[in-house]
Formats: C-alpha cells, structure tokens, sequence
C-alpha cells in the first residue's frame, strides 16, 4: 500500500512523524503487478495525488522486453495513476481521486482548484507551500 502514510517516532523530536512510502525506502515498481522488476528503469521522483493527500514517491518502469515498455503511460493506467501529462509525466492522479472529486464537482459544484486545496491541507494542514504540489506553484507570483 504505497499511498498510506506510516508514522514513524522520531527520538530526536519526541513525536511520532509522518512520512511517505519512498521515505522510508520503498520504491513503487510498474508491470510486474507491483512485484519487483527483474529489469527497471532508474528511480524517479514521481507525485502522485490520492485521497488521503499528495505523496512524493519513487518509482520505476519495466523495461523488460516482454512488458510494457514502449508504452510508460500504459503503465501507469494499469497501476491506476493517471498521468497529469502525456509527455514525460512525473505527476499522476489515483483514479480513487479522480472518481472522488467528479461525485464532489456533481453535488456540490466544487471547482478543481478548491479540491486540491482541501487535498493538499490533508497532506500537512499547517505548512501547505512544503506539499510536493502545492497551490502556490499555480498562483502568479507579483
């Protein structure tokens, strides 16, 4: 369950802390069904926005020459991730998300904007300009 955050204590702080899958060593491997691929891409720093909030991830393409290869947005969808780009994506949307945020758009008229707000202060309600997609990228800076 790669999009679950583990709380981990901290002794220097005294708390326990938050933290990602990748933080603490997992990498999300793509066409195997999510078992390791004898034949990987190098890791990439990916963000992938889900229900429970925004998560910066590694993860890895099979290369393997009976998979997917040729086809990495292929591999994505198999994974349930929708890209946030065609070209070179290095964001992605669960589909859980997606499905969650049109039945909020229907009821309640939510603009997407809005939604990743509510998402970005699941992910850390006090500092939201630390989320890895944050609504301040897409303000205009004066």
């Amino acid at each position: 369950m790669p999009f679950h955050w583990a709380y981990v204590w901290d002794d220097k702080l005294g708390f326990f802390e938050r933290k990602d899958f990748s933080a603490m060593g997992g990498t999300i491997y793509l066409g195997h069904n999510g078992d390791d691929c004898p034949n990987p891409s190098p890791e990439m720093h990916f963000t992938v926005a889900t229900t429970n909030g925004i998560h910066a991830t590694l993860l890895r393409y099979c290369q393997c020459i009976g998979g997917p290869r040729s086809v990495l947005k292929r591999q994505l969808m198999k994974a349930r991730l929708f890209p946030g780009t065609m070209r070179d994506p290095r964001t992605a949307f669960t589909f859980s998300l997606l499905k969650n945020f049109h039945l909020h758009n229907l009821e309640s008229k939510k603009a997407a904007y809005d939604y990743l707000g509510a998402i970005t202060r699941l992910t850390d309600n006090v500092c939201t300009a630390d989320v890895p997609v944050s609504l301040a990228l897409s303000t205009p800076q004066k």
